[in-house]
């Protein structure tokens, strides 16, 4: 199969994994909120966010292991993949069985830290050693879920993961019916988490039929190249979870569990357009690094452009349509009284504007393994986020949370990873921002410009004008697309490449292709 159709295979089976899961936590949210009320639900989102922090355990492994088998499977080096999966599997099964002895030794300080009544405790007792116990099969389901990634079988991850999603929603339609299900919502996850890593397994074999794991296969070599890759996403992830996870225990500790509920919901519908950004570009990292081994820079070159366009596209129309239609759906799915989570959601996704028109930026640095930059940057947002949110969030509440979050989103995840991206590939940072950036941007301003005038007028006090909306918001965006990202506008662009005697094959001049950088 081609490239290209492999590509556009993996992104609509991305797509639809997204549609499916994004459809199954819309109808969930709100459904939980109301059975296990608003201070069951925000314990379970305080569990989620301390084995947030338990997800670190797995090293950065998991990423490790997709990007090698990806790199020794465009290489037909079978024995690569056999060794990579293998010191996966050991690395992550030992860490899965130390994880749940901290688990357990740790379980009586989660109720130190925060504050659960009597009629919570016993269920949350059950739940955290229920949730300890799913972790732990993750781990080692992580393994089966990253190879799969790294062979570009997304159709097959959808495969598994649909139906999950569906099956998890209608068990837990079914069993959580009051505020004392917290442990029957537990034992959905620990049940849907082992049968679609079993699964995965079967399909892992199925998708490379030489992959073969065996103590022989486990070399020091092997063990070592994932733990050095590992090393880098380690830090990566810690930052990563301690950005988002560290902002709700401190909601938590310092304002209550009941008032995570509300910052959950704005967060639940930005997660949703992260999720849609990383299904649909996280499909070329994989490729990605096909090219990066097979040396191929001028197309990498012209993925970092081509990709950075429709990613930022995808970035501003979906952050432009949570800042301004963001409160009347928070009133329309969850009621009013989650009204605050509105100013929360419009603060986060300005700031994850910029940070969101760079995954396929971030997608070709794990490619090449230029990920010691990207760490630190994530360090440098982590640790200011943890400051801010300190500092703001009992003078501002919920606005300060949301500034801590925004504002070293944009720094650390917009601009420094533009800039570290325009320098990997030979590009300047301008000349990106012209083709990449400038004309999603306008295209937001825009079409959200014209809703907002027309939302303020005439309020979207229902489902079908709210739908009605955003249909002119699309179209509007869709029109202004077309116009700003003419050929002519591609054609009058400033030149891209650092070596002016360089040309992007494809995007400025037909007929050029595999220019050295």
């Amino acid at each position: 199969m081609s490239s290209r159709r492999t590509l556009s295979r993996n992104a609509v089976w991305n797509t639809a994994g997204l549609v499916v899961e994004a459809g199954a936590g819309f109808l969930v949210m709100p459904f939980l909120i109301r059975n296990l009320g608003q201070e069951g639900y925000g314990i379970w989102v305080v569990l989620a966010a301390v084995f947030g922090y338990f997800g670190l355990l797995d090293l950065g492994i998991r990423g490790a292991i997709g990007r090698h088998v990806a790199l020794y499977h465009s290489r037909a080096d079978q024995d690569g993949v056999n060794r990579t999966v293998t010191a996966g599997l050991a690395f992550l099964s030992a860490i899965g069985l130390a994880g749940l002895g901290a688990i357990a030794v740790s379980a009586p300080l989660f109720f130190r830290v925060f504050e659960i009544h009597d009629a919570h405790r016993a269920g949350t007792e059950v739940a955290l050693r229920l949730v300890g116990l799913q972790f732990a099969f993750f781990l080692v389901a992580t393994v089966f879920d990253a190879t799969l990634w790294g062979l570009q079988r997304f159709d097959w991850l959808n495969i598994v993961d649909i139906p999950a999603a569906l099956l998890r929603t209608a068990l837990t339609l079914y069993f959580v019916r009051s505020p004392g299900d917290i442990p029957s919502l537990a034992w959905v996850m620990v049940g849907v988490t082992v049968a679609t890593g079993l699964l995965k397994a079967v399909l892992c074999f199925r998708a490379a039929p030489g992959l073969r794991i065996g103590s022989h296969y486990l070399t020091r070599s092997s063990s070592l190249e994932l733990a050095s890759f590992g090393s880098w996403n380690l830090i990566t992830n810690v930052a990563r979870v301690s950005r988002r996870q560290f902002s709700v225990l401190l909601i938590g500790a310092l304002l209550g569990v009941s008032v995570t509920t509300i910052f959950s919901v704005a967060d639940r519908l930005l997660s949703t357009v992260t999720a849609a950004l990383a299904a649909v570009t996280g499909v070329l990292t994989p490729y990605a690094t096909s090219l990066h081994a097979a040396r191929r820079e001028a197309d990498q070159r012209r993925l970092f452009l081509a990709g950075g366009r429709y990613n930022s596209a995808m970035a501003f129309f979906m952050s432009g349509l949570l800042i301004v239609m963001g409160g009347p759906l928070i009133d329309l799915w969850v009621g009013s009284a989650m009204a605050p989570a509105a100013a929360v959601l419009a603060i986060l996704a300005t700031g994850e504007a910029l940070a969101g028109t760079q995954y396929v930026t971030n997608g070709i640095l794990v490619a090449t393994g230029r990920l010691k930059a990207p760490a630190l940057f994530a360090i440098a947002e982590a640790g200011t986020v943890c400051l801010l949110t300190y500092l703001l969030c009992p003078r501002l509440g919920l606005t300060g949370v949301g500034l801590a979050l925004a504002c070293p989103a944009l720094i650390f995840r917009g601009v420094a990873p533009l800039l570290q991206g325009s320098n990997a590939v030979g590009v300047t940072a301008w000349g990106y921002l012209f083709h990449a950036v400038v004309p999603s941007l306008a295209c937001a301003v825009v079409s959200g410009g014209a809703i907002g005038l027309l939302s303020h007028a005439y309020p979207a006090a229902s489902w079908s004008v709210l739908v009605a909306y955003a249909g002119i918001y699309t179209a509007v965006f869709g029109v202004c697309f077309v116009i700003f990202t003419s050929p002519t506008r591609v054609r009058n662009a400033p030149h891209v490449t650092r070596n002016p005697k360089l040309r992007l094959p494809g995007e400025l001049t037909a007929g050029t292709t595999h220019t050295p950088v």
